[in-house]
């Protein structure tokens, strides 16, 4: 089966269905987008209430300070005799043209000489009665606020015009000011929000915070039953006007306030369009995978034949070839190289056809035919084949035989295990130029140890040099045969024999695999 109808007949399904969540997405923004607008302006009219308290704090302030001040005379006796009666006035000031009159720079007291150091930034600033407007409506106030900032922090001042035209003003006690305003602010959080203005769920989970923040970005006062995080940002924010310029009232809000539900319209619909989408696109990837697994297994058949033509025709071919060389040359010097040619592609030749017919009937293989064996002379004739080859190659194969040599079991497959071993390092790792190959039996077990100095096998293809037709480079190219069924066969074999097959971990150059056969 092809993959494009698939893929053709899953779009034309998984499309309507992501244009419907998408829809039913939209409808729960606009609903969340709705409500949350809902909570914006209920917080805003109650920042709003705050606002209105404190504008009304900064009027009486200043309403009681004109009346105080009304008819005063710029006189020092009579400015030191009102700063000291007034316990939210720190210092009276009078200036004349520009330059501060009073308090004096010399001759007064240690309070009034401080009063120069704080009152540099004011007066640096020009006249505190300059005129404001536009070009065509340009008005000269007679009295206001003024802020500025000095190492003690923000300092708050009220002027007024005095009658002979100067400047008459009035430096605030900031901690009194500021104990005054705290005073006209809630000391919880104002009476409970309108529900139905937060959400369309009742009984939404309440979780809020006033905050008002200095010029300087400081909490002045906070009140409310939610702890701010340093990522929150404001849901509704307020400016005050003088002399607070700088100033804001701030409102936030927990998640679980904001966490709306919208229509169960929308969510049914959204719920609906996402168990569809995942029920079909989960059909999607197993059909793909089936269709993918199907064409794998295809393409390894192809190559399984291709491999199997290659490993024949090469030992045929050297058998045909030496046996023409005997009937032409039957030189009794030469005969014998010639013949253990021939003994060695037909024992080449018998491993392939055994790989193969074990790997076409491994699902109804007979169990192993155990017998009692001399499990040296077992291992030794299996290498005993192979002397020719690595003769010719320059080879050296190491054999060490165990102590202890009975062993009950399959002599056959035995065999077939160890040969797959000894020919994958005589392909592969004949650049070491030494195959060690040792045995014993212990514990009940029959185990062997083939071992090269070739170029070893990275950890990461530990586990796939054991699935069928795998090789981890071309060999075909490079002159090395192999099906890729070798190792493949032999771990199926010592694990239907109640043992196993693995590449154990190497410290030097070259592979290491153990054999363990169970006895039976």
């Amino acid at each position: 089966m092809k993959k494009g109808p698939v893929i053709a007949a899953g779009a034309l399904i998984l499309l309507p269905t992501i244009f419907a969540l998408w829809m039913g997405w939209r409808a729960l923004e606009s609903d969340r987008a709705g409500a949350r607008a809902n909570i914006e302006r209920a917080f805003l009219a109650r920042l709003t209430d705050l606002k209105t308290d404190i504008d009304a704090f900064l009027k009486k302030t200043e309403s009681d300070f004109l009346d105080a001040t009304e008819g005063m005379e710029p006189a020092p006796d009579a400015l030191r005799s009102y700063s000291r009666g007034q316990s939210l006035v720190r210092q009276a000031f009078y200036i004349s043209d520009g330059r501060l009159v009073f308090p004096p720079r010399s001759g007064g007291s240690m309070e009034e000489n401080d009063f120069h150091q704080r009152a540099q930034a004011l007066l640096a600033e020009g006249e505190l009665d300059r005129e404001t407007g536009g070009e065509y409506a340009r008005i000269r106030p007679s009295s206001g606020w003024r802020s500025w900032f000095h190492a003690e922090g923000q300092i708050f001042a009220f002027w007024r015009r005095a009658n002979d035209g100067g400047i008459l003003g009035l430096e605030l006690n900031s901690a009194a000011m500021m104990s005054r305003l705290a005073g006209i602010l809630p000391e919880a959080l104002p009476g409970p929000l309108s529900v139905s203005a937060i959400s369309n769920r009742p009984g939404a989970a309440a979780g809020r915070l006033f905050v008002l923040v200095d010029a300087r970005g400081h909490d002045f006062m906070a009140w409310g039953d939610y702890q701010r995080k340093g990522e929150d940002k404001p849901l509704a924010s307020l400016s005050l006007d003088s002399p607070l310029n700088g100033w804001q009232l701030q409102s936030y809000a927990s998640s679980g306030e904001l966490s709306l539900i919208s229509r169960a319209e929308s969510w049914l619909l959204i719920l609906g369009g996402i168990v569809l989408a995942l029920i079909i696109t989960g059909a999607l990837i197993a059909l793909s995978r089936g269709i993918g697994q199907e064409m794998n297994e295809a393409r390894q058949r192809v190559s399984f034949v291709n491999q199997v033509s290659h490993e024949l025709k090469t030992p045929l071919t050297n058998i045909r070839l030496y046996v023409d060389l005997l009937r032409a040359n039957p030189d009794p010097s030469r005969s014998q190289n010639y013949l253990e040619v021939i003994s060695t592609e037909s024992e080449r030749l018998t491993r392939l056809i055994h790989n193969v017919l074990s790997f076409a009937r491994k699902e109804k293989r007979d169990p192993p035919r155990s017998r009692d064996v001399d499990w040296n002379e077992t291992v030794a004739e299996s290498l005993a084949c192979f002397k020719p080859a690595f003769r010719e190659k320059g080879l050296e194969l190491e054999f060490r035989p165990g102590a202890s040599t009975t062993a009950r079991i399959d002599p056959d497959w035995a065999a077939q295990i160890l040969g797959n071993l000894v020919s994958n390092a005589e392909k592969y790792a004949a650049e070491g130029k030494l195959i060690n190959v040792e045995c014993g039996v212990e514990a009940g077990m029959a185990w062997a140890r083939v071992r090269d100095r070739g170029p070893g096998i990275p950890p990461s293809e530990k586990e796939r040099i054991f699935q069928p037709f795998t090789r981890l480079s071309d060999s075909i190219r490079e002159g090395v045969s192999g099906s890729g069924l070798g190792l493949s066969i032999s771990q199926e074999l010592a694990r239907a024999h109640g043992g196993d097959l693995i590449l154990e971990e190497c410290s030097g150059k070259g592979a290491s695999f153990l054999l363990r056969l169970r006895e039976v």
